[in-house]
């Protein structure tokens, strides 16, 4: 059984027992700690978490070392890493060592570049002394979104991978451990990680509409504070939309409708990632890459794709109870099946 302890001279006075991740703390940074504790306390974890940042990470290693908010040991500068992990083998030629940098789930900056940039002051031989003794180099962001990286130009390591918090919460939930589920608790206790925070998500489309149509894919600005979502409804002025509406649903009167606007499907959320223009190249289908290609139109900026299932047409279509604007929607599906959409 997990120890448990119990503080006493709370704020709110509490019956609840507190583990050693309460203790810790709540924030994104206290969770990267505890996070980094569990990677010390668990071969078993660490493994699953290795095998999460690259298949091609030999689990052979004879010793591991697990540090959190690691300052640099030499040189004057004050970057310090999240979570360190370097992997000691028989043979020095395999020693890894593995950097990740932990991301808020309200980060603004999402640049592909940036971030890889900042990774690499994490591996500068000038500043930390375990890099010299390792042959392979590897960065890992922790993020709330996947964000695809190009592979090329890095510097002073190999590559660099995208973890979600989401996948380490899948992660925890594979094991028994009473350690990793008392940590599990403590993220869901704290509404830093769920794994969905509103079922539909309703943005305005505008003349985007057809590119929804026609390429099963919704992007938008990265750096917009969404919800996690599991379906996705867009949302079109009806002054765009009077040809669909009268071949779906014969209407011809548009008066009484004009300046709302209106929804005519749902598609579920099979995936979402964060790209840029320097790593589109990181797309792995060719044919979704060609899809974000003509959706980004040129354009070098972060976006946030959706990649969409088929669309589930309505019956009837869904207008505003109000003139349309550029809100953001997030509804219960049990909000969608009446004829008006309101602002939530």
């Amino acid at each position: 059984m997990a120890d448990i302890f119990k503080i006493y001279g709370k704020e709110k006075p509490s019956n609840k027992s507190d583990t050693i991740f309460s203790i810790i703390g709540r924030s994104e940074p206290d969770l990267t700690k505890s996070l980094a504790f569990l990677l010390h306390y668990s071969r078993d974890f660490l493994e699953k978490y290795l095998a999460l940042v690259s298949n091609e990470i030999d689990l052979s290693f004879i010793q591991s070392f697990v540090t959190a908010e690691q300052r640099p040991d030499i040189g004057l500068d004050r970057n310090r890493r999240d979570i360190a992990i370097f992997l000691y083998y028989k043979n020095a030629h395999n020693n890894t060592l593995i950097i990740t940098e932990a991301k808020s789930l309200h980060i603004k900056d999402v640049s592909s570049l940036l971030l890889a940039k900042q990774v690499a002051k994490y591996f500068k031989n000038e500043s930390f002394s375990d890099v010299d003794k390792a042959d392979k180099k590897i960065g890992v962001t922790l993020t709330k979104n996947k964000i695809l990286f190009s592979q090329s130009n890095l510097e002073n390591f190999d590559c660099i991978v995208s973890v979600t918090w989401q996948d380490i919460l899948h992660l925890i939930s594979d094991g028994s451990d009473p350690l990793l589920q008392a940590y599990k608790q403590e993220i869901m206790d704290s509404n830093f990680i769920r794994t969905y925070e509103e079922e539909v998500f309703c943005p305005p489309v505008g003349d985007t509409f057809s590119k929804v149509q026609s390429l099963g894919i919704y992007c938008c600005p990265a750096d917009r504070s969404l919800k996690d979502a599991i379906y996705l409804m867009p949302r079109v002025p009806v002054s765009k939309v009077h040809e669909l509406l009268g071949d779906l649903y014969n209407i011809t009167d548009f008066t009484s409708l004009k300046g709302k606007g209106c929804s005519v499907a749902l598609y579920k959320i099979n995936n979402s990632f964060i790209v840029d223009g320097d790593s589109i190249a990181a797309i792995e289908d060719e044919i979704l890459k060609a899809k974000v290609l003509q959706w980004m139109d040129g354009k070098n900026e972060s976006l946030k794709v959706f990649v969409l299932g088929e669309p589930m047409n309505f019956h009837k279509p869904k207008f505003t109870d109000g003139p349309n604007n550029s809100w953001n929607g997030y509804f219960a599906l049990s909000q969608v099946w009446g004829e008006l959409i309101s602002k939530k």
